[in-house]
């Protein structure tokens, strides 16, 4: 699309977007939708910058485009992104599981009364090996109680497998009814299998991250490639090449 193609109507645009109920039922209109959300354009001047890439991408992430919605988060600087902009960021790369992705943010938005940046903070922290600041976190977000148990247990897990620790955790999927994308992105991220009865929970979006996400059981992804073709998400020779 042209880079002018959204004119001044920065703010209907952003409302249009976040009112959008996807999937969509076309497979081509989906398509089309998502190369105009990738296209290069201006930002209208209605609108912040950053928080126009953030609708933008929270739209192509509950499209099922997660490579797509973390291309755009990509695009704006750290130190420019938005409040909006952060939040989206930590949903696209729990999407594209890789919650270290979402470690930039972590020092204006951990320690706010949000637990699930608090868990974010203390993955990021063993990544880099620091092992005390991440088991301290983590200990605190248990204690609050704010959070299922099964929310920090994956945090858990991933702290693990971080750098000097010496931590390990062992995911149970007990009385647990619901797949969210704090579960996707931590579960695949670790390699933790998602068991059937919770997949079935999950929405098209979530299906279709699945299919995109190399460490996912070629069995599992070949089950939601159908339905991720037919979504416009992944083309027909990549459906065959995966099914083949």
């Amino acid at each position: 699309m042209p880079t002018n193609a959204f004119g001044n109507r920065g703010q209907y645009l952003t409302k249009l977007m976040d009112s959008l109920r996807a999937p969509i039922v076309s497979r081509w209109g989906s398509i089309l939708l998502r190369r105009a959300l990738l296209s290069g354009v201006d930002t209208p001047p209605t609108v912040n910058g950053a928080d126009f890439t953030a609708a933008r991408a929270w739209l192509l992430l509950r499209q099922g485009e997660s490579d797509g919605a973390r291309m755009l988060v990509q695009s704006v600087d750290i130190d420019r992104a938005s409040p909006r902009l952060k939040q989206v960021a930590l949903q696209t790369y729990l999407g594209a599981a890789d919650p270290g992705g979402a470690c930039p943010y972590v020092p204006t938005m951990a320690g706010r009364g949000e637990p699930t940046w608090d868990l974010a903070q203390a993955m990021c922290a063993s990544m880099v090996g620091e092992s005390g600041t991440a088991n301290a976190v983590l200990e605190r977000v248990r204690r609050r109680g704010h959070l299922p148990r099964i929310d920090v247990k994956l945090a858990e897990k991933v702290v693990g497998a971080g750098r000097d620790s010496r931590r390990a955790a062992i995911v149970r999927w007990d009385n647990v009814d619901q797949l969210t994308s704090w579960r996707f992105g931590l579960a695949t991220t670790t390699g933790v299998e998602i068991p059937n009865d919770l997949w079935r929970t999950a929405t098209p979006a979530m299906r279709s991250w699945a299919v995109q996400a190399p460490m996912i059981g070629v069995d599992q992804r070949v089950a939601f490639a159908e339905g991720a073709a037919a979504r416009g998400v992944i083309s027909a020779r990549a459906y065959v090449d995966l099914v083949s």
